[in-house]
């Protein structure tokens, strides 16, 4: 009650101060946020410093292409990272697959790769791909319901998987898909 009664007294005999001061804080409130609101934010250790990205069309290709045709399994996404970072400049630690189609994504949890001595399930089906042990990927594949492989060439810390360590006796080549930097490599479906 004393508080509200000193404000009371305050603003009759200072209005026109207390008004200006209002304004002063509205006002520096608003550059403050600023920045955080159009998405200028400095980011240490980024070559960019917005927030703002220009996506890539085959993005929203393979994005439309997932909803057009909807996989009958998961799809798991090469090579394994357990941060993105893509060339043309988005980074974060929520694959983008699962940003732009609601087919079900495999992929290692942020942190993951370091993680202990046991592999993770996406790490591990990519070492047999690049060993070419097809016994072990198609039972890979069929466990874990794995319809696809998404292989991204546009990622700035690791290099793509070799096109020649995919088998044709896994999966339909005839059926694969290319979305500018990204190629979708279809399971043959008596794997699934």
């Amino acid at each position: 009650v004393l508080i509200g009664l000193l404000a009371q007294e305050v603003i009759s005999r200072y209005r026109k101060k207390v008004l200006w001061l209002v304004v002063l804080v509205l006002l520096g409130n608003l550059l403050y946020t600023y920045p955080l609101i159009r998405g200028y934010i400095f980011r240490p250790f980024q070559t960019i410093g917005t927030y703002f990205v220009k996506v890539p069309d085959y993005v929203y290709a393979f994005g439309a292409h997932i909803k057009a045709n909807p996989t009958q399994g998961s799809i798991l996404v090469t090579p394994q990272t357990s941060a993105e970072n893509y060339t043309w400049g988005y980074s974060g630690v929520t694959p983008l697959v699962s940003l732009i189609s609601s087919a079900p994504v495999i992929f290692p949890q942020y942190g993951q790769n370091n993680v202990g001595t046991l592999p993770t399930i996406s790490t591990q089906v990519e070492k047999e791909l690049l060993e070419k042990d097809t016994t072990v990927e198609k039972n890979i594949f069929g466990i874990f319901g794995i319809a696809a492989i998404l292989n991204r060439a546009d990622l700035s810390d690791r290099e793509p998987l070799l096109e020649d360590s995919f088998s044709s006796d896994i999966f339909d080549t005839s059926q694969t898909k290319s979305f500018g930097e990204w190629m979708l490599y279809p399971v043959n479906k008596e794997l699934i």
